[in-house]
């Protein structure tokens, strides 16, 4: 998960994106990273701040997936994941598809 291409897009400096958010600009750096994994209230702080849909902060510049790739990349995540990360994927879902 990354926000920098949005940021990028928007030209915005990690210490302004993080303002914007409300969290510490060390906190950022290391979610760009991937050092960090943000919360969902960051998560969502950071999609607002960057004015896009939470999904799109874990594309990267070069991919354009159709929706074959995307359910092999959820069910490897999904493969992977222990109980209470898929509680919270469940409620993400549900709450992004209603």
């Amino acid at each position: 998960m990354t926000p920098t291409p949005a940021r990028n897009r928007l030209r915005l400096t990690q210490d302004q994106l993080a303002e914007a958010a409300q969290i510490s600009p060390k906190y950022l750096s290391n979610i760009e990273r991937g050092k960090e994994n943000p919360t969902l209230d960051t998560l969502l702080r950071l999609a607002e701040s960057l004015k896009v849909e939470v999904w799109e902060m874990f594309l990267t510049d070069q991919e354009t997936p159709d929706a074959q790739t995307l359910r092999k990349k959820i069910d490897r995540l999904l493969q992977e994941a222990d109980a209470e990360r898929l509680r919270l994927v469940t409620k993400l879902l549900q709450a992004a598809l209603h």
